[in-house]
């Protein structure tokens, strides 16, 4: 039997007393179906000091700057895993000080509540999932409370480079520290792999392998740097994070429910023709105007509003007197929650009419190129 036939075997396995529907995976996307922002022709995206996101629900950051490159792959260990989290080195980077490389997932608070952390009640957490490296050693693994306070270390240790492996690593009850609430929408915990690390975030001497720590030690000593090495590359799939001391098989859901999990934080819609229309409202100055626009999903908190280039959008006087033209600004006019925003519009240059009907709608000609996003990542 193959290497990749028996991960594919252990996939499918489920653990003595569990069933499918008992396995509560706190992580969103886990599966790396989901990859709004790797679309139209984006197929990767590049680090920089600020956390970005290419894979939904999964951050990342790099300093120094253009330390890695994200993007989704279809190289998996087969067991009904059609995609990857895909991270490539982009030079052999010497981490120095402070600085580090990390990719990640922000899991909101109300996802946790259950887990009692921070409480007498606190249960002990299992994370679970596959990885395949180019380079063999000790990749830093860290669990983190909303401030960075509350620090769990462990090694995920790559036994074979360029071999997928199934890792589970045990997370003890953590009864002390502060952590956000049931009631909050916040940042709960954060899940992260570091794949750079300077020497001040080890200088503490507190970390180990499978404990806690209030140092901001992330690296348990002999971890290795994988950005150090150029064009590395690395692998995650299955992600999963459950209550319990022994891992079940993953949860597998449908694109369709991850999509809408992964809309409460980010919606982005694109054209599909030239002149796809986006929404209708009117003109409440010569300047300034809004349409009601209708979400997919409700989102975690009032979104900001991200798009392409306003030159790939067209404000027209389709239905009475005031021309088109190119709006000059587009932003969240009012989101009480639920699907319905009020999207806001600008064109600086007037010549709209009062109480006009406008259409807001993509005017590239190219399929694709055009987007309207709504960001409410944690």
């Amino acid at each position: 039997m193959s290497r990749n036939q028996q991960i594919a075997k252990m996939i499918g396995r489920k653990s003595s007393g569990h069933t499918q529907s008992d396995n509560q995976n706190m992580i969103i996307n886990g599966a790396m179906q989901v990859a709004q922002r790797l679309t139209q022709g984006t197929t990767y995206i590049d680090s920089t000091t600020s956390e970005l996101y290419a894979l939904d629900r999964f951050n990342f950051a790099g300093n120094p700057t253009d330390t890695m490159r994200i993007s989704q792959s279809t190289d998996t260990p087969g067991g009904g895993f059609g995609y990857s989290l895909l991270m490539t080195s982009k030079a052999a980077t010497t981490f120095t000080g402070t600085q580090y490389a990390m990719i990640g997932q922000r899991v909101e608070a109300k996802n946790i509540a259950h887990v009692g952390f921070g409480t007498a009640a606190a249960q002990p957490l299992i994370c679970s999932f596959y990885i395949k490296c180019s380079v063999t050693g000790s990749i830093p693994f860290v669990l983190l409370n909303h401030d960075d306070t509350q620090i769990f270390t462990a090694n995920c240790t790559i036994n074979a480079a360029n071999t997928w492996e199934y890792k589970t690593i045990s997370i003890p009850a953590r009864t002390t520290g502060t952590w956000n609430g049931a009631g909050s929408t916040a940042v709960g915990l954060k899940v992260q792999w570091y794949t750079g690390l300077g020497p001040d975030h080890s200088d503490g001497g507190t970390s180990t392998d499978g404990g806690w720590n209030t140092s901001y030690d992330y690296a348990v000593p002999g971890h290795i740097n994988v950005c150090s090495t150029n064009a590395a590359t690395l692998y995650i799939t299955g992600l999963q994070l459950q209550v319990g001391t022994q891992a079940t098989a993953f949860q597998h859901r449908t694109f369709g429910e991850e999509r809408q999990s992964c809309q409460r934080y980010y919606q982005r819609y694109s054209n599909f023709a030239n002149y796809a229309g986006l929404a209708m409202g009117s003109n409440w100055s010569a300047t300034n105007g809004n349409c009601p626009f209708f979400l997919e999903s409700a989102m975690r908190t009032p979104p900001g509003i991200q798009y392409s280039d306003l030159a790939h959008f067209s404000l027209g006087g389709r239905f009475s007197a005031g021309g088109s033209g190119t709006p000059t600004g587009l932003h969240n006019d009012g989101y009480s929650g639920g699907n319905n925003l009020d999207l806001g519009y600008v064109r600086s240059g007037g010549g709209m009419t009062v109480t006009s009907i406008y259409l807001l709608e993509f005017v590239n000609s190219t399929a694709g190129i055009s987007w309207l996003a709504f960001n409410s990542e944690l």
